[in-house]
């Protein structure tokens, strides 16, 4: 019962509905890897990534070179990575039974079973290390036993006597009263003989392609770990379950005890099936749901592919950005400009294509001056995040500021000829150049549309960064009262993020303005924010007919800073008679 009277009380700050910007820090890749799952998973660090999907061995593969490149680039801003590794038809999962018949070692991640050659690196091997134990309080003749304590016991548990350490009994029941445990068969001791919990460590190691062998999750190898499945804390399967390396399945009744391992025991049988060439459909539902802002696949150069990763693409709400990879090292600017035509629309294309391949260092060589060709996307994807977080998302990542790292060059026509350079942007095929004084650096990013509001591919994303973050936002909304107050609200919540922009940008460390484009009106006047965007929410989109069958419109239109791509220095001579 609360206080009788009249009193007052605090409460909390109430605080307006407001939008939260998006992360725009995760990309997506669909690549070969020698770890092979049915879903995607994120990954923040390369290292990470080699823990979930092994090491690179194959150099007719280019996922790898994509997550390196992805994260070199990030150059120490946050970003993300979604990584799906396409299970092959007919691909098997590496496996082992030879430390028991009845304790099946698979390889997985994090209980999702992982296919592939690359898993035949696992190696396991087990120790036994006894639990819980304590002493026989009297002799014993039958299946009870009056123990001196039972306080570690648990049903199911194994235990071992002293005296015949290869036999296991199995616990059926305990009084814990009389200190009496019910054991699976009748037992002989003497008083101070010991009974011990059979228990377990299971180390888990790699061997590298060298044939370097490293113990990993060394944390879950000095964890004791027991075969009673009644005893979650300790069973092996749990204690297992979200390992990186292996899952663990043991037949229910197992009735025998463990060897030690003489020697490591490698997985086997793994294998990486066929894996396709030019259809890719199947694996794109797996990232329905996973909010990926750009996306590559930079396993092939089949142009109808990634026009069709494209096309998922732009049938989700969130519209991410996929960079087209095309035919390594084309020298020719006639054949670059019929492959832009080729692929080219009129009507918006979230798809941008940067035909350079670039030379890496090669990761399968001791040299120091060997190097590799690899497609480019992961390092673009990656520099295009750094840039989104140093000069905002309004901002073209084709800028000085912004220098592609670990490339040593660009491979290919890099059109170094303003002229050349003009023609294949038309075309919709942007370029890397090597820049005196930078580095190497993307030169421009146009999409592979010829509409003018979907040439830009800054524009598309900035974009895509206003609607996700007010859909987001307004998820609130939905059900709530239909009625012109409720379009109100909505509307100042989403002008209210729009301001935000205006003022600060998406970073919070940008001009005033500069989101927006903002230029000089025909006054002579800077352009305000009301030039720079307008939400309209009100009786012209929200009429009473559309507000009594539950529809409610709020829609933003903004300008975009096109990028200074071509710059007039215009230079005369002033003549006085």
């Amino acid at each position: 019962m609360r206080r009788l009277g009249v009193y007052g009380d605090n409460l909390p700050t109430k605080r307006e509905r407001s939008v939260q910007a998006a992360d725009f820090s995760i990309a997506g890749i669909i690549g070969f890897f020698g770890r092979q799952f049915e879903k995607p998973f994120s990954v923040k660090s390369a290292l990470e990534a080699k823990t979930i999907f092994g090491e690179q061995f194959d150099s007719a593969t280019y996922g790898w070179d994509a997550v390196r490149g992805f994260f070199e680039n990030l150059s120490g801003e946050a970003g993300s990575l979604y990584i799906l590794s396409p299970k092959g038809t007919a691909a098997t999962q590496a496996a082992t039974t030879a430390i028991h018949a009845d304790v099946s070692i698979k390889s997985a991640y994090a209980g999702n079973d992982a296919f592939g050659a690359w898993s035949n690196n696992i190696g396991v091997k087990i120790t036994r290390v006894n639990g819980f134990q304590s002493k026989l309080a009297a002799e014993s003749s039958s299946s009870s036993v009056v123990m001196e304590s039972v306080a570690g016991y648990k049903v199911g548990d194994q235990v071992i006597h002293n005296t015949v350490p290869t036999t296991v009994y199995t616990i059926t029941a305990i009084n814990a009263d009389t200190k009496t445990l019910v054991l699976s068969a009748g037992l002989t001791g003497a008083t101070g003989d010991t009974l011990a919990v059979a228990g377990y460590n299971l180390r888990v190691f790699n061997r590298s392609a060298t044939g370097e062998v490293v113990e990993v999750e060394q944390s879950l190898g000095k964890t004791l770990v027991t075969l009673n499945q009644n005893d979650r804390s300790k069973f092996i399967s749990d204690v297992f379950a979200n390992s990186t390396q292996i899952k663990v399945d043991v037949t229910a009744g197992i009735t025998t005890v463990i060897a030690d391992s003489t020697h490591i025991v490698y997985l086997t049988g793994g294998t990486d099936g066929t894996l396709p060439t030019t259809d890719y459909t199947g694996y794109f539902p797996a990232f329905d749901g996973i909010p990926i802002r750009m996306a590559a696949i930079p396993e092939t150069t089949a142009m109808p592919v990634h026009q069709s990763f494209e096309a998922y693409c732009k049938n989700r709400e969130d519209n991410p950005i996929v960079f087209y990879v095309g035919q390594a090292g084309i020298t020719a600017k006639e054949t670059l400009i019929q492959t832009g035509n080729a692929v080219q629309r009129m009507d918006e294309v979230d798809g941008v294509y940067v035909h350079n391949w670039v030379k890496i260092s090669d990761p399968f060589s001791n040299s120091g001056t060997a190097t590799r060709i690899v497609p480019n996307c992961g390092h673009l994807m990656g520099a295009w995040i750094r840039s989104i977080a140093r000069n905002g998302i309004h901002s073209s990542p084709a800028r000085r500021n912004i220098p592609l790292m670990g490339i040593i060059e660009p491979v290919g026509f890099t059109a170094d000829n303003d002229f050349d350079r003009t023609e294949l942007a038309e075309a919709g095929v942007n370029v890397i150049q090597q820049a005196r004084g930078i580095g190497i650096m993307l030169r421009n990013l146009f999409s592979l549309s010829t509409s003018p509001e979907f040439k830009f591919a800054n524009a598309i994303i900035q974009r895509n960064f206003i609607k996700i973050s007010c859909v987001t936002a307004l998820q609130i909304s939905e059900n709530t009262p239909n009625n012109i107050e409720s379009v109100l609200n909505d509307r100042v919540t989403v002008i209210n993020f729009m301001h935000k922009l205006w003022k600060q940008g998406s970073n919070g460390n940008t001009k005033e303005g500069e989101t927006f484009g903002q230029y000089m009106r025909d006054d002579g006047s800077l352009s305000t924010e009301a030039d720079g965007y307008e939400v309209i929410a009100d009786a012209s989109n929200n009429p009473v007919s559309q507000l009594q069958i539950g529809n409610r419109n709020i829609d933003v239109y903004f300008m975009f800073p096109a990028p200074a791509g071509s710059i007039k220095i215009g230079v005369g001579i002033i003549y006085k008679a």
